[in-house]
């Protein structure tokens, strides 16, 4: 069976960030600082990512991106043109459909990838090491830790449903950008951060705090936080949330509230941190300046994002 290219992010998604005007999106390049247009088909792509290599003879090595394409991508377009009217016409059934997208585009990029085998490869190193006879042989370079490329498969499968349960709780905003700015998206497009949770540290979906950043295009932003964050008076955002049973309820999506620009630019910086390597957007001066924030580590000086939020 011939070898074939898949997208790590959709495809159909990135095609909504295409330049006005044009069928090209700009990605920003952040190790070498290239900006060039691109077609979203010729980008974030990897020749057999979902190949299966492992799976046993007779069955298709290519199932999980085909149905991927057909269950799930298929239907993003739509579902994102809803979204960003509020939710207007949006059936059960697309909704659970798009929180699916959100899980698996945040699992399956190769950065979260990396992420899960190097867990794994530090966890199988702790055992190894507590056993004297193999530290020894592994000091000594006789033995190395690898930790399978089918590995991601399986961390796939594992993961494929944690998410769920507590992004169909969260509060889900759609933001519009201000006039004359956009939104960017990334190689790594789905972003968990926590204000109190510092790199290397990783914040997960499930403290009190964290919230998840998705830009839809670049016009529009979801952003999803827990509501005890809008209801408690002094809420603790390291705090655990303990999932109840049937504790997912009826997804409220407001919208149609704008971003100031000084946010906007913030939850760009947000994605950019997020980034394995390549920003996309529809604006090159965008991009531009976002990759200055992340190389100097601060913010233009004229950009008040402390205390400038709508």
């Amino acid at each position: 069976m011939g070898s074939q290219q898949h997208h790590t992010v959709s495809r159909i998604y990135l095609e909504g960030f295409c330049i006005p005007s044009k069928d090209r999106v700009a990605v920003l390049d952040l190790k070498t600082g290239e900006i060039r247009q691109q077609k979203p088909k010729k980008i974030l792509r990897q020749h057999d990512y979902f190949r299966q290599r492992h799976a046993p003879e007779g069955k298709d090595e290519f199932i999980l991106e085909e149905e991927m394409g057909q269950r799930i991508e298929s239907q993003l377009r739509g579902i994102i043109d809803k979204l960003v009217l509020g939710g207007q016409g949006l059936a059960e059934d697309e909704l659970i459909t798009f929180i699916l997208h959100l899980e698996l585009q945040r699992l399956r990029v190769p950065k979260q990838a990396l992420f899960a085998k190097s867990i794994a490869k530090g966890l199988i190193e702790n055992v190894a090491y507590s056993i004297p006879g193999v530290a020894k042989e592994l000091r000594k370079g006789w033995y190395e830790i690898k930790i399978k490329d089918e590995f991601r498969f399986t961390f796939l499968r594992n993961m494929t449903g944690k998410l769920f349960p507590y992004i169909r709780r969260m509060a889900w905003d759609v933001w519009e950008a201000p006039e004359g700015y956009s939104f960017i998206t990334s190689d790594n497009p789905v972003t968990i951060f926590n204000t109190r949770v510092h790199p290397p540290d990783v914040a997960g979906i499930g403290l009190l705090g964290s919230t998840v950043l998705f830009p839809l295009t670049p016009h529009h932003c979801l952003e999803l936080t827990h509501p005890e964050v809008e209801t408690e008076e002094n809420p603790d955002f390291l705090q655990p949330i303990e999932l109840k049973p049937f504790d997912v309820g009826y997804v409220h999506i407001r919208a149609g509230r704008i971003m100031t620009e000084n946010i906007a630019y913030l939850a760009n910086c947000l994605v950019g941190t997020e980034a394995e390597r390549y920003l996309v957007g529809s604006d090159i001066n965008v991009l531009a300046e976002v990759h200055e924030a992340l190389k100097t580590g601060r913010p233009r000086p004229d950009r008040n994002i402390e205390t400038d939020r709508k």
